[in-house]
């Protein structure tokens, strides 16, 4: 029987010679003693290039590279170019989909919602934009929120391995940062980052000024305490909805401990807010139900056993938090700062919005929907509010099914609401904390169709929309692209 499927264009044989005919006049060049512009204009060529053959020949090595890199050191830059990795990996995935044949083809509520925002987004970077930065900001922000459309057209076996690639890279992460916290900070194990672009300045923990100590906090490859917490509350959800086994637990205790001791308030509770509502929600028998109090209760009490952390979670909110004090002062300020910018917001191009140094001395408001309107005006902060809205429905569809694994990323994610994104503000400003926050609501629809497909929704087996594509001959094409 003849080969019916469609011959694919020889992209691989294509790209190999570009490659190799660059790689020549980047060797010709250094030398002959070229210019430190040349040489640095045919290298970033050459990287160009590889990036594209890797796009279009092993879509899965780069997607699952952005994943470990989303976990393990999601601030690494290129050593030649100021660019964040991260982000490039994230372009190359969004490419790829445009590329490659989609396997699913159902777009989902919350799709639509995160494309509504990023419309209304994208009319609000005129009115202010001063200057190239604004276009700048706005693509890494774009970056990072349209992978969440390329990773949902996949099918869903390579999605989820998508999700395995983030929690080992989050392991990764967590055991790295607590290594770094014991071992002084910027000491020898810190130099292991500087290869990804870090600086050992960087790679310093802050620390928590208390009246007797100063307690360090862990940042590690994140940077920053608050960040890291981000990082490891959404790579947990991930984790547990997509690892399998033993492994499952392995990592989930590894990221749980260095998600602990980033002595992050904001993904503490929401992390305890998460488990309450599965308890309230969770349709599960009474013999789960029982051992998820008890671990629960072990979890905590073990946690406050360690004096950092008892002595950070007690002192929250109270009159000697600096923290407490800023933020409230920033909520009173707020209406102030945005007389007469209520329509499109003070811009996308600011420096506290980039600029650590700057974000401390503007001391911005610590609250990611009054953000986004402080950013880009009312409607942009009321089309980040829809998404919210309707992911905590779909939360609550995920809560109300009887797999216990989409009621935990369910629970997580309506306590990452309530708790993390009013308490705090990278989701909106660092693109690659936006990006963690695009997985988080791509494994949320990811955890609905799980749990549509295990039939406690109404659906008996896998939507069609689900199905890998198949070829004219009729075989399945699902692995095609896993070569990487």
């Amino acid at each position: 029987m003849p080969n019916l499927s469609v011959r694919r264009p020889p992209w691989n044989r294509i790209v190999g010679w570009l490659i190799t005919t660059v790689a020549v006049m980047a060797s010709v060049a250094v030398l002959n003693g070229g210019s430190a512009r040349a040489v640095v204009l045919v290298s970033g060529l050459l990287c160009l290039l590889v990036g594209v053959y890797v796009v279009a020949a092993h879509p899965a090595l780069m997607r699952n590279s952005m994943a470990v890199l989303l976990g393990a050191a999601p601030f690494a830059r290129f050593p030649v170019f100021p660019a964040p990795v991260l982000l490039a990996l994230g372009g190359g995935v969004i490419l790829a989909a445009l590329v490659h044949r989609a396997a699913v083809t159902r777009v989902s509520t919350l799709e639509a919602a995160v494309a509504v925002l990023v419309v209304v987004s994208a009319l609000s970077v005129y009115p202010n934009a001063v200057g190239g930065i604004d276009l700048l900001q706005f693509s890494e922000w774009l970056i990072a929120t349209a992978v969440m459309f390329a990773l949902l057209r996949l099918p869903v076996e390579q999605l989820a391995t998508v999700g395995r690639m983030f929690a080992y890279g989050a392991a990764a992460g967590a055991v790295y940062g607590l290594v770094n916290l014991y071992a002084g900070g910027a000491g020898p194990v810190a130099q292991v980052l500087v290869v990804l672009g870090y600086t050992l300045q960087a790679d310093t923990s802050r620390y928590v000024f208390t009246e007797d100590d100063v307690v360090s906090r862990l940042a590690g490859s994140f940077i920053d305490p608050n960040a890291a917490g981000i990082f490891l509350f959404v790579a947990l959800l991930v984790c547990i909805v997509t690892v399998s086994g033993p492994r499952r637990w392995v990592l989930a205790a590894v990221i749980g401990v260095g998600l602990t001791l980033t002595l992050s308030r904001a993904a503490f509770f929401s992390l305890v807010v998460g488990v309450v509502l599965v308890l309230l929600f969770q349709r599960m028998n009474a013999g789960r139900r029982v051992a998820t109090i008890c671990a629960a209760v072990i979890a905590a009490a073990l946690t406050l056993t360690v004096p950092r952390i008892r002595d950070r979670l007690f002192a929250s909110f109270g009159a000697q938090d600096i923290g407490s004090s800023a933020r409230s002062e920033a909520f009173e300020q707020y209406t102030t700062v945005m007389d007469n910018r209520w329509l499109f917001g003070l811009g996308w191009g600011r420096p506290e919005f980039f600029d650590a140094d700057a974000a401390f001395e503007t001391n911005v408001v610590a609250n990611s929907p009054l953000l986004a309107v402080y950013r880009g005006g009312i409607f942009t902060g009321l089309a980040f509010c829809l998404v919210i809205g309707i992911g905590i429905a779909v939360a609550y569809r995920c809560l109300r099914s009887t797999r216990w694994e989409s009621g935990i990323v369910g629970g997580g994610f309506v306590g990452f609401t309530l708790v993390a994104l009013q308490l705090d503000y990278p989701v909106v400003t660092i693109p690659q904390v936006t990006l963690s926050f695009s997985v988080l609501l791509t494994f949320l629809v990811y955890a609905q169709r799980a749990a549509e497909t295990a039939g406690v929704c109404g659906i008996t087996s896998m939507p069609e929309s689900l199905r890998a594509p198949r070829d004219a001959a009729g075989s399945s094409t699902a692995g095609s692209d896993a070569r990487g």
